[in-house]
């Protein structure tokens, strides 16, 4: 672009009105004439804000300077506890059912359903009510034959399986109850398990047992150290599982005239509700 000079001033010439000094002017678009002078302003302009001669700096750099304190982390102490109740058992589980083999599933079936109709009457007449009574399982398994090198030969039979679950709520009377599906021609006793119905009430006992030992060791705890609990400020509760089914050991062995007279005894004993908890208290002290 090209640079213009300014020409030289007449002596003799009119004076004129002073122009400040622009040492080079370059010619913009349009004929405008930019002085350098124009960009000098607007630099020193802009560093006199920036050294802080303008409000807008100085009231930014002062909104900055508050700092805003960070929250006491406070300090924990983390323990578990258990809580258990025992008590006896109101209710047992029952699991009986028949299986029957025959060259016939026809057969099979027939004589399945004839023998757990039978069972389920016994059930009944023991006083097991119609709603306790629920079927969990109905199989039919085809049996088949193999040679020594594992090559399929034959169909030699059908085995049916037909499993219900009586659920007793008189307890005295469970050992009857065997006895009776066992003669109708229950052959298959899976298991027994004694529970108690409700366990809402021991489950509170058990939930404040639990709450009150977390206390205790975390009070042991804190003493030992120095400090002391304060505060709780996190608490979850797990409970335990129910107890295992108790195996009755007639369960699948056919039954004869020798053992369906035998006596069985039952015994309920107790059950155990128990609840844990996990607790993370707040600490002061030294």
């Amino acid at each position: 672009m090209p640079i213009f000079e300014p020409n030289p001033v007449d002596p003799s010439a009119a004076p004129v009105a002073a122009v400040p000094p622009v040492s080079r002017r370059r010619l913009l678009p349009g004929g405008r004439v930019a002085g350098l002078a124009a960009v000098a302003v607007a630099v020193v302009t802009a560093m006199t804000l920036a050294l802080g001669g303008g409000r807008p700096f100085a009231a930014t750099a002062q909104s900055g300077a508050t700092a805003t304190p960070s929250p006491e982390v406070p300090r924990t102490l983390s323990v578990t506890g258990r809580g258990t109740v025992r008590l006896t058992p109101d209710t047992a589980s029952v699991t009986t059912g028949v299986v029957i083999v025959d060259p016939s599933l026809a057969a099979a079936q027939r004589e399945a359903t004839t023998r757990m109709d039978a069972v389920i009457q016994a059930a009944r007449d023991a006083g097991v009510a119609e709603a306790d009574i629920q079927t969990i399982n109905y199989r039919v398994e085809v049996l088949r034959e193999y040679d020594r090198n594992g090559n399929f030969e034959r169909v030699t039979g059908y085995q049916v399986s037909n499993q219900v679950v009586l659920t007793v709520r008189a307890l005295d009377s469970v050992g009857a109850l065997l006895d009776a599906v066992v003669g109708e021609g229950a052959n298959d006793i899976y298991g027994i398990s004694f529970f108690v119905d409700d366990p809402t009430a021991a489950a509170s006992q058990a939930r404040t047992a639990a709450v009150e030992d977390a206390r205790t060791k975390a009070d042991e705890m804190a003493a030992a150290a120095g400090t002391r609990v304060v505060g709780v400020l996190q608490m979850t509760e797990s409970s335990s599982p129910p107890p295992m089914p108790v195996e009755f050991e007639r369960g699948a062995a056919e039954s004869d005239t020798a053992a369906a007279a035998e006596p069985v005894p039952i015994a309920a004993g107790t059950s155990e509700v128990a609840v844990d908890v996990a607790v993370v208290f707040e600490i002061a002290g030294p």
